[in-house]
């Protein structure tokens, strides 16, 4: 389970509302980018919204498969890419890192089948983001 926050329109009301996104994920240019393609779907994701303010929103992302960036590509996807995102919607330029503004995603909570033990593995955090 994961955390982002993402910019909005003034009036969407989307608190409560949850969103269901198959589709297909392959490479783009430059190839560590991705991004939607026709096919058969190859991954997949629950995004529900939790809080909005006017002009942004906290959302739970649960992806179900594990795309590179697919939280990324499906929030975009949406209409709703996640704040201070370098790659999506639209690669920026290089530029010195700025610390004061990171991407708004967190993993809230990781489990998984632990692939030498075959015993399920939950890790968790306290952390969350805040729309202030």
């Amino acid at each position: 389970t994961y955390q982002a926050i993402a910019q909005i329109s003034d009036g969407e009301n989307l608190i409560g509302q949850e969103w269901e996104i198959k589709n297909r994920i392959v490479r783009s240019n430059p190839r560590f980018c991705m991004r939607v393609s026709e096919g058969e779907a190859n991954s997949h994701s629950v995004i529900r919204c939790l809080q909005q303010t006017t002009e942004k929103a906290l959302f739970e992302l649960n992806p179900v498969t594990g795309k590179t960036h697919q939280l990324r590509v499906h929030m975009r996807a949406l209409g709703w890419p996640i704040l201070n995102d370098k790659y999506y919607p639209q690669l920026q330029p290089l530029s010195a890192d700025n610390y004061s503004a990171p991407l708004q995603l967190l993993a809230k909570a990781l489990t998984f089948i632990d692939p030498v033990t075959q015993k399920p593995r939950h890790f968790s955090c306290d952390r969350s983001l805040s729309l202030k």
